[in-house]
């Protein structure tokens, strides 16, 4: 088979054309004159056979004064390129039937065929991978991998004509897909350029139209709230069935790849709502998956899966350090206080002699090389908020004094500063919240006001606030904030004056708050409700103090839902020991997918965002992703982890169905052909070729083929000897 070899016939008369007609006049009249002279003496079937026979004789002498030519013309070998685009988007993932392979396996089943070897015969085969980018194979693949981003049939096509610098002239395109057009270019327009460029472009359906039935499952809500550890929480499924009648199925949820419930449902045409009740005793991110056991009818397999995450809250638990110049009452009570609350756990280091320090709460490694009060940034990383008493500040070093500011600025932490304001050193004056500040003694006229929207504002019960005000120990030492800086908000207000004994300002990435009640440890002793003031008090204060830390690494992509094959950010922002952006780590992350494969990645940083180190990831599958990230820094390595989800989703994943339609237009408006599977597996024939390629051609007079002198003989021949064995002339 001669796939692009054209074929025609010639005539050369020897003469003109009304002396073969008369003549061939002639010859019908003498037949039908004979037929008329033998029809009383001979039998129907012996003048039959005479008449046939004449006719034969005659028809090849006319064939031989018309001198027939034939034409072969096929283009040079080699002198031309033919483009094989295979669309390779995800919706070649899809199965057009329950038991049938996907698109995918089909398009490569197509590609082995033995028509691509004869098309390699006569010209230079170029072969593509497109989805919304064209991608040059070496070769026919062993393995076909799906592309990512939507399906771009014009871009493909228009990539294809381009073709690459000094390639051949376009003589031919071919191209497989299942006519899912998702990027929004016009094919069809492009396919009339192709026709006035004279190329035609030849298509392969790879897919199969079905009759429509579906059914499909789908968690209700894409993003679900936080929900606390051991709390009950529901996760809706929604069934759709385009099935004609009621069908008995099976909906399972899974987590971790194990089925934990299922349900037995009879799904109506429609949708239909399935809820699974459960609790998780475990903190994190969890991904659960929803899985419909499919009828034997579905078309569709790729949507009888969903995923979704969720985060569990573990109860918040707030590291604090308390820096102090002595052991006094004020620091035992509140010891007591975070020994009781599982939410606290507060350390601390007081200077108790000249070179003395007591610490609490303090691992081997933070004490290591520690023999006074911390000078390193570093050493504040572990934790969320301190606690610094001006009679410590003023022993600090001016490392140590930078330290907390850092801590406070860039890392995000809390400083609450308590004490005598004049006692602290210069570096701490910009993070004192006022511009004024006097010493006083409480009475037991004082009174205090609690503000609900600022620090106390987890006071539900109203504990700080009763209706006479909350009352002061009396011969309590008091500083009293005369005047709030700009910025500055008062939380704790001696009645309805100006006046504050707590106010509070935000410093850099973190918050700071000065509080000028040194003894609040004798509230639980005032009186009945002392008890439940002091503990609200403290909870109110050290949460909020601590709550708005930023850790060293910050994942950039944790939690998120990324549609399956588009790339995907890889992000970490790094905070260096000084808690500034670090612009000299060494980062990289260890990505482990649903099926337990693990990718290790380099982050590159960004040139424009110090800090800030990125990749790009392509999940392959749907299911949950695990990323560990390793950091190195110059005086520290830590790790950190998150997760993503991807989710089967986005406009190539949204409609499926074969479409054959448009891949018959683009061959129509093109001049090309359509073949379906099957035709092109069996062999095409002849595939369209442009008429402006360079063609080699040949003619074949039959006029001199000894094969046409020998047939007009025969047939003389045998009218001859059937006139004879019937007794004529």
């Amino acid at each position: 088979m001669e796939i692009f070899q054209q074929t025609s016939i010639d005539w050369a008369p020897v003469c003109p054309w009304y002396i073969i007609l008369a003549w061939l006049a002639l010859c019908l009249l003498a037949a039908g004159l004979s037929w008329r002279r033998f029809r009383q003496n001979m039998s129907l079937p012996r003048r039959l056979l005479l008449l046939h026979l004449r006719l034969l004789a005659l028809a090849l002498a006319t064939l031989l004064l018309l001198q027939p030519v034939i034409n072969r013309s096929e283009p040079e070998p080699g002198a031309f390129r033919i483009a094989i685009l295979a669309d390779l988007s995800r919706s070649l993932q899809v199965s057009d039937a329950a038991t049938a392979p996907n698109r995918l396996t089909q398009l490569h089943t197509l590609l082995q065929s033995d028509t691509i070897p004869q098309l390699a015969r006569q010209g230079e085969l170029e072969i593509w991978g497109f989805s919304d980018q064209l991608q040059r194979l070496p070769g026919i693949p062993r393995l076909l991998t799906p592309l990512p981003g939507n399906t771009d049939l014009g871009e493909a096509l228009r990539r294809a004509a381009e073709g690459q610098p000094g390639a051949a002239p376009l003589g031919a395109v071919l191209l497989f897909s299942d006519g899912r057009d998702t990027a929004g270019n016009s094919a069809t327009a492009v396919a009339k350029q192709f026709k006035q460029q004279q190329v035609p472009i030849s298509c392969v359906g790879v897919g199969q139209l079905s009759p429509g039935l579906d059914t499909k499952v789908r968690f209700a809500v894409a993003t679900l709230p936080p929900v606390p550890r051991d709390h009950e929480f529901t996760l809706p499924a929604i069934i759709e069935s385009s099935c004609p009648g009621t069908e008995a199925l099976t909906i399972e949820l899974l987590e971790n790849g194990h089925v934990i419930q299922s349900r037995d449902c009879a799904v109506e045409p429609g949708a239909s709502t399935v809820e699974f009740s459960l609790r998780s005793p475990i903190a994190g991110f969890r991904t659960y998956a929803v899985r419909l056991q499919a009828p034997a009818a579905d078309n569709r397999l790729d949507n009888n899966l969903d995923f979704v995450n969720l985060r569990i809250l573990e109860p918040d638990r707030f590291s604090l350090l308390y820096l102090g110049g002595a052991l006094d009452w004020e620091w035992r009570f509140l010891r007591i206080h975070a020994e009781r609350n599982e939410q606290l756990n507060l350390a601390a280091i007081i200077q108790t002699g000249s070179s003395s320090f007591f610490r609490s709460g303090l691992s081997e490694k933070q004490l290591e090389g520690l023999s006074a009060f911390p000078e390193q940034a570093l050493f504040y990383a572990p934790f969320d908020g301190v606690l610094l008493d001006s009679r410590a500040a003023a022993r600090l070093s001016p490392a140590g004094r930078q330290a907390l500011l850092a801590f406070c600025e860039h890392k995000g932490g809390g400083l609450l500063l308590l004490g005598s304001p004049a006692q602290f050193p210069l570096e701490f004056r910009p993070l004192l919240p006022f511009s004024q500040a006097e010493p006083a003694l409480a009475s037991s006229s004082m009174r205090l006001q609690a503000s609900s929207e600022l620090i106390f504002s987890r006071d539900q019960s109203r504990i700080l606030s009763p209706a006479q005000g909350l009352p002061l120990p009396p011969g309590s030492e008091l500083q009293v904030c005369r005047r709030n800086k700009r910025g500055a908000r008062t939380a704790l207000s001696l009645g309805d004056s100006q006046d504050s004994l707590l106010s509070a300002q935000t410093y850099g990435a973190g918050r700071c708050a000065f509080l000028g009640l040194s003894e609040t440890w004798k509230w639980k002793f005032l009186d009945h409700a002392g008890e439940a003031v002091h503990q609200t008090f403290w909870d109110c204060l050290l949460i909020w103090l601590a709550e708005q830390h930023q850790p060293q690494l910050q994942p950039g992509n944790d939690g998120a839902k990324v549609a399956v094959d588009d790339p995907t950010p890889i992000s970490l922002e790094i905070l260096g020991s000084d808690f500034r952006p670090a612009a000299d780590a060494v980062a990289s992350a260890v990505i482990t997918a649903p099926d337990g494969s693990l990718s290790e990645l380099r982050l590159e940083p960004a040139w424009d965002q110090p800090g800030q180190y990125s990749t790009q990831y392509l999940p392959a599958a749907a299911g949950e992703y695990r990323v560990h990230y390793q950091v190195k820094l110059p005086e520290q390595s830590f790790t950190s982890e998150s997760m993503f989800l991807a989710r089967q989703s986005g406009p190539e994943m949204a409609d499926t169905d074969f479409n054959e339609e448009l891949l018959r237009d683009i061959a129509r408006i093109s001049q090309g052909q359509y073949y379906t599977p099957r035709q092109f597996s069996q062999g095409i024939g002849r595939l369209p070729l442009s008429p402006r390629l360079p063609q080699r051609s040949s003619r074949q007079p039959l006029a001199s083929s000894w094969l046409l002198f020998a047939a007009i003989t025969a047939a003389f021949l045998a009218e001859w000897a059937a006139r004879r064995h019937l007794g004529l002339k």
